[in-house]
């Protein structure tokens, strides 16, 4: 089980991952399609499905593509009628991230979102990583009424963006909540928290699996990584997890 004052937010890919979070006594998970593609919005009969299996909290992503988060009027219609789809299905919460072409907030959709959702839990994601005044979209993401942030510290892994991490939380003063994300595993998660101060986390626990109906050999992709072997897929691993769930314990017991 989590420790009672550090949660575990698993990023699920797919309904094995869900199953696993149930198992594991996760109490909160983002869910996702496309992982490989950094996460994207997850279809209605998954969202159906974890609902009836998993009775923790469920943020769903909603991100229509790959890529940046400065989206068309299209996609952006997309966006709403795929949160409100999710929402009928059970959701906690959604995942969202609006920026203009300079990677400033578009504060229009953002406020938008919050107002076309409002008893939802909002959280904006890793597009925080990428905009020019990350302490002045915190500001702005508070008066929207946005309750939590994703974010890796403006850098690749939450471990390189540690000091941007602890002044998030720092400045965000319980005002809103700052969520560690990106590369964290069962060998920094103590790191992570110590430094940060922050007491929730978000990993994926994933590693590589094989599905054997793709042979090596034929060299044919059908999507993911191209430097993987053919048929290789992410998922996440149980023993990963539950090391990372023992590290936080110990965390607690040692401090």
């Amino acid at each position: 089980m989590n420790p009672s004052d550090i949660l575990i937010e698993l990023c699920a890919g797919g309904i094995d991952d869900v199953l696993l979070a149930h198992a594991a006594g996760i109490k909160r998970i983002e869910l996702n399609s496309g992982m490989s593609c950094g996460g994207l919005t997850p279809s209605a009969g998954l969202m159906q499905q974890a609902r009836r299996c998993y009775s923790g909290q469920i943020i769903a992503m909603v991100r229509p593509r790959e890529g940046g988060f400065c989206y068309s009027e299209a996609e952006f219609q997309q966006m709403l009628e795929d949160a409100d789809c999710l929402s009928r299905l059970g959701c906690d919460g959604l995942a969202v991230g609006f920026l203009n072409s300079d990677s400033t907030l578009d504060i229009a959709r953002c406020r938008e979102f919050r107002e076309r959702f409002p008893r939802q839990k909002l959280v904006f994601h890793r597009a925080f990583d990428v905009v020019p005044d990350y302490r002045h979209v915190l500001e702005q993401l508070v008066e929207l009424k946005y309750d939590r942030i994703l974010t890796s510290g403006g850098q690749t892994t939450a471990i390189q963006g540690l000091q941007q991490l602890r002044d998030c939380q720092e400045r965000a003063a319980g005002r809103i909540e700052i969520l560690p994300g990106s590369g964290i595993r069962a060998s920094n998660v103590r790191e992570v928290v110590r430094h940060t101060q922050c007491r929730q986390i978000h990993t994926s626990a994933r590693i590589q699996r094989q599905d054997s109906s793709v042979p090596d050999e034929g060299g044919i992709h059908f999507g993911g990584n191209p430097q993987n072997p053919p048929g290789s897929y992410g998922a996440a691993c149980a023993e990963e997890l539950t090391a990372a769930i023992n590290a936080l314990s110990d965390h607690q017991t040692t401090r």
